[in-house]
């Protein structure tokens, strides 16, 4: 059976409330209302008392909302692929703008409220609650400037990012007209977290689990000459629910005894579905040969996990120390590649990641990409002749 869109007129009891502005919220959408008396049924005396009488019957109200707008851009090789909250800006990706229902406020943002047109501050302040809301009241008619300061220390916490409404940019101003008595709603604000906020979660019962997206620097197989100095980096994605605070580090657990630090903790507190980029110094040993040392990451309970959450997926760091080839003359050309295991299985009829199937055959074949875990294969023979290549 197919929902049908009503509306509905309910009426609020207000009575025995006292003087003064009220917020009401339903599912999310909120209004103010002001009482400029008491509102108490009188009693009959032999002499009635005597009615509260506000110093102003045109006292007026601005009030809003910061919220969270939300867009996130994960990476599909190349490819920068926004979620849905997402539209396209100059330099990628941000915020659609919008308040949609799912998105929430931000507690604790200090809000500037001047007179006059905009820019204006210094009249008054407030600060958003739990829900993100804000409210000024008892205000004279008059013309008023709204606007929020992300640099000043007091907000803080919203740094980085960048405002997506009511401009997108570093700027936050709304200017607001109030008449005699009018309550002026839905002045709101909408800030894009450049990282994604770290959620609360229960960290007894959350996942840790990692994804490795990339090398930065040193591919499998860079030669050093003894001695020398690296720096190793890999890129490394949270994709479990446990968000990953600097209490975590990334710890060698085996392979080659590499010179170097055996523990190096995270540079940030990385979210749920954000990337971070991790960075090893190590010195090349001086006996010549290959070497490969493994790591993984361990949490504050020094729980170590890898790839998928398992410790038996890990990522590392390969090279070989030898004599580095000479420097290419000038005006030559260089022709290089790897020969690799392109690894796929199918297991109880599963095919295993890295397999493609060939044309809805049921016959799987390996995908033809050199993912990070796959071998090289030593000692193959490749021809190099000129002109082209026979058809």
């Amino acid at each position: 059976q197919a929902t049908a869109p009503f509306a509905e007129t309910i009426s609020l009891d207000v009575l025995d409330l006292a003087a003064g502005t009220y917020t009401v919220d339903v599912n999310g959408i909120r209004g103010s209302f002001t009482l400029d008396v008491d509102n108490s049924l009188q009693t009959e005396t032999d002499e009635p008392a005597a009615t509260a009488v506000p110093e102003s019957s045109s006292q007026g109200v601005i009030n809003g909302r910061v919220w969270h707008d939300e867009c996130a851009v994960a990476e599909d090789g190349d490819t920068a692929v926004p979620s849905a909250g997402c539209v396209p800006a100059d330099d990628g990706f941000i915020a659609n703008g919008t308040l949609d229902g799912n998105e929430f406020g931000i507690e604790g943002v200090t809000v500037n409220l001047g007179e006059g047109a905009c820019p204006a501050a210094g009249f008054a302040t407030a600060v958003t609650d739990a829900q993100g809301d804000y409210v000024f009241t008892e205000l004279p008619a008059g013309d008023y400037c709204l606007s929020i300061d992300a640099l000043a220390p007091e907000n803080g916490e919203l740094l980085p990012g960048q405002w997506s409404f009511p401009e997108a940019g570093d700027a936050a101003e709304i200017a607001v007209t109030l008449d005699a008595g009018q309550v002026s709603t839905g002045n709101n604000f909408g800030w894009d977290y450049q990282f994604l906020p770290v959620p609360e979660v229960d960290l007894a019962n959350c996942t840790n689990s990692l994804e490795f997206v990339e090398d930065l620097s040193v591919p499998d197989d860079t030669i050093f000459a003894p001695g020398s100095e690296f720096t190793k980096s890999w890129r490394l994605r949270n994709d479990g629910t446990c968000p990953w605070t600097t209490d975590y580090t990334a710890v060698a657990v085996g392979g080659d005894d590499v010179p170097g630090p055996t523990a190096v903790p995270l540079p940030g507190v990385v979210a749920p579905g954000q990337t971070v980029d991790l960075s090893v110094t190590f010195t090349a040993p001086e006996e010549e040969g290959i070497y490969r040392e493994n790591w993984l990451l361990s949490d504050p309970n020094n729980q170590t996990f890898g790839v998928g959450g398992l410790p038996s997926e890990v990522f590392w760091v390969k090279f070989t120390v030898g004599v580095p080839e000479p420097t290419p003359e000038p005006n030559s050309a260089v022709i290089g590649g790897v020969v690799w295991e392109d690894f796929c299985r199918v297991i109880d009829g599963e095919p295993t990641r890295g397999c493609v199937e060939i044309e809805d055959t049921g016959v799987f074949i390996a995908d033809g990409s050199l993912n990070f875990n796959e071998g090289r294969l030593p000692g193959v023979t490749v021809i190099l002749a000129q002109d082209a290549c026979p058809e």
